[in-house]
């Protein structure tokens, strides 16, 4: 006795879909007969699923839960707090219709649709953030307490460069350091350095910015007049380092004309103390200040002083490492 096999499809009857006939034969591989039941589909439910296709296309973006939503993005502590502080004071709506309000923290979302307080999610942080920060003295890159003043409460301190309204300049700091995943640092500089130090919550990010040979440039004091035999002790390649293995990459060294106890260095590593060990171990210069410059091609602007910051573009930095 010859087998049934059934298949439901959405696709309007036609007697004459023949490729759509054979296609299921042949994955039956020939055995019985094939028996379509096809869906009854009004002309709005496929309206609506045409606009929701749209929608989605649009925005590229999963729709996810509210309280998660809110929660992720820094707006509260917590998504258990999502429905006192927003839900319970209607905070939260639906750009499609402003008068709608969201009453469920349950419910799955577009975050290019979300409203809140009426103003919609700032776009450019919905995928993740990338924060650069300009270090100033005297505080560590760390979360531990213990260790003193940090970066993060230097951060939140900060002043957001380009932005007009300093009230809303402080909210969004506040969020970027409420969100989940938290934000860490790229890398770290010592207590008495200054200058480019990135912040992000992306970890495949963070991990390329690390482990790739990103380029760092730092500016550097000392003590005494840098010899200018030190430029292809730098470049050779074979300067070791104590406590590392292997000797340090080449790195480019430009003594300042007027001024020869000061030094531009770029590099494309971070070992424990580079630079300062690599001029007292190999030239025997004390190091009294140092400045990162650049790092990955970020740089300092004009007017952008120790302690203020600017959200840049993630995406951008994403595609540099393809991901």
């Amino acid at each position: 006795m010859l087998a049934r096999q059934y298949h439901i499809t959405n696709q309007q009857y036609c007697p004459r879909d023949e490729n759509l006939c054979r296609r299921w034969f042949v994955r039956g591989r020939g055995k019985g007969r094939l028996v379509f039941v096809w869906k009854a589909t009004t002309k709005t439910d496929k309206n609506e699923k045409q606009n929701e296709n749209e929608k989605k296309k649009s925005s590229g973006r999963k729709k996810e839960r509210v309280d998660r939503l809110v929660s992720r993005l820094g707006y509260c502590d917590g998504r258990s707090r999502v429905k006192t502080e927003f839900l319970n004071r209607n905070r939260l709506s639906l750009s499609s219709n402003s008068t709608i309000e969201i009453k469920s923290s349950s419910e799955k979302v577009d975050p290019s649709d979300v409203l809140i307080d009426g103003r919609h999610l700032e776009s450019n942080e919905l995928d993740g953030v990338l924060i650069l920060f300009h270090k100033p003295k005297n505080c560590v890159c760390s979360k531990e307490k213990e260790e003193g003043n940090n970066v993060y409460d230097e951060l939140m301190k900060a002043t957001l460069m380009d932005e007009d309204d300093a009230v809303n300049g402080k909210e969004r700091i506040e969020r970027w350091l409420n969100r989940v995943p938290e934000i860490n640092t790229v890398g770290r500089l010592d207590k008495d350095t200054t200058g480019v130090l990135l912040f992000t919550d992306d970890g495949k990010l963070l991990h390329a910015y690390t482990s790739k040979k990103v380029e760092k440039v730092y500016e550097v004091t000392c003590d005494r007049e840098i010899p200018s035999s030190s430029i292809s002790l730098f470049a050779s390649g074979t300067m070791k380092l104590s406590g590392e293995p292997k000797a340090c990459l080449p790195a480019k060294l430009e003594i300042h004309k007027t001024d020869a106890a000061k030094a531009t260095i770029t590099l494309s590593e971070g070992k424990f103390h580079q630079v300062k060990k690599m001029f007292f171990e190999g030239l025997g210069c004390m190091v009294i200040e140092l400045h990162r410059s650049s790092f990955a091609g970020f740089v300092l602007k004009d007017g952008f002083e120790p302690g203020m910051c600017e959200l840049l573009d993630i995406t951008k930095a994403r595609e540099v490492f393809n991901l």
